[in-house]
């Protein structure tokens, strides 16, 4: 199965893999890919500051295997335009990627806040567009599950999830992350009190989460996972890294700083969450069964963005901030 996960970084915000052709490493405007089996192909997605159409604005991307293909936002892109490309999903030969992109940042006339996906590198508006930025529209997940296409992210009605573009209003503030589990369609994200995270199944509230450490303090879900009928969900409370598992919280520890779980992937019995510490500068952090592990190669103003099991590897796509650079790698000794 094909499947990608939403990442948050300078610059890379997804993975995904499929089965098809082979490659070397490389490189392309600092995307570094370690050597890949002759079987795999690995798809990234983010953002890229370059001439697009000025060193002003922000261009979407998706890297196949290192090499990148900018994503056009609108038809009319200019320099006051900005887009990101969140979360990508391979499903057979076509390319899914869903962002959001906004218009006229620096420009005379109010801003535009679109939710897009792309499919193909074709653009789809998902919201129609919204001026407002406290409703503003954006999309953080897809997922492609047979002939149908789930995107969560959230427009001027607050959390949605959309389903071959038409959109479900949930009732919270935004949703982050969705997951199809045979037929049955997983959302997280925040609660419409802004202090609580949901996990919505088939539009309907499974779990109501709550800051463990200090109730009066908002808490957040970056990513979900199902695992049979497991539940996982990782994301954070106070400062502090948390994996969820049937709406039971787990701490994830790595020293006395703040840290954020942001991606979530079972594997058999092994869970494991990417993420950031926050030590002496921000350092990428994997944890496999809540044990962490600080990677190599990420320790100076770096994080762990996303983590995908594949074919019994375990890759990590993350950022290294003092390089301006992004890294794809497997783990040492996991």
């Amino acid at each position: 199965m094909n499947r990608s996960f939403t990442i948050s970084a300078i610059l890379a915000f997804s993975l995904a893999f499929v089965s098809c052709g082979g490659s070397k490493k490389k490189e392309d405007n600092g995307i570094i890919v370690p050597p890949v089996e002759a079987d795999r192909v690995i798809y990234m997605a983010g953002l890229e500051y370059t001439n697009y159409p000025s060193t002003e604005s922000a261009c979407p991307v998706v890297w196949k295997n290192g090499t990148a293909q900018r994503l056009t936002i609108s038809a009319t892109a200019n320099k006051n335009d900005y887009g990101i490309v969140n979360s990508i999903f391979v499903a057979g030969d076509a390319v899914y990627a869903a962002g959001e992109s906004t218009q006229n940042v620096y420009g005379p006339s109010a801003p535009i806040y679109t939710a897009n996906l792309w499919v193909d590198g074709v653009p789809r508006d998902l919201s129609g567009g919204t001026t407002d930025r406290s409703g503003g529209a954006a999309a953080y997940s897809v997922f492609v599950s047979g002939p149908d296409v789930y995107v969560a992210g959230n427009n001027d009605s607050g959390a949605v999830v959309w389903k071959n573009g038409t959109p479900q209003t949930l009732g919270g503030q935004r949703a982050n992350s969705v997951f199809v589990s045979g037929s049955d369609v997983y959302v997280a994200g925040q609660h419409s009190n802004a202090l609580n995270a949901v996990i919505w199944k088939n539009g309907t509230v499974l779990y109501t989460l709550v800051n463990d450490i200090d109730e009066r303090i908002a808490i957040g879900i970056q990513s979900i996972y199902v695992s049979g009928n497991d539940v996982y969900a990782a994301g954070y409370a106070s400062g502090k890294a948390r994996l969820w598992k049937n709406g039971n919280v787990q701490a994830l520890n790595v020293g006395d700083g703040q840290s954020i779980a942001k991606s979530v992937a079972v594997s058999g019995n092994d869970v494991y969450v990417a993420g950031r510490a926050d030590a002496a500068k921000d350092s990428a952090v994997l944890w496999k069964n809540g044990e962490a592990q600080r990677l190599s190669g990420y320790i100076n103003s770096g994080e762990a963005e996303s983590v995908f099991v594949f074919g019994g590897d375990v890759y990590v796509c993350g950022t290294d901030y003092d390089q301006y650079i992004e890294l794809l790698a497997k783990p040492p000794e996991l």
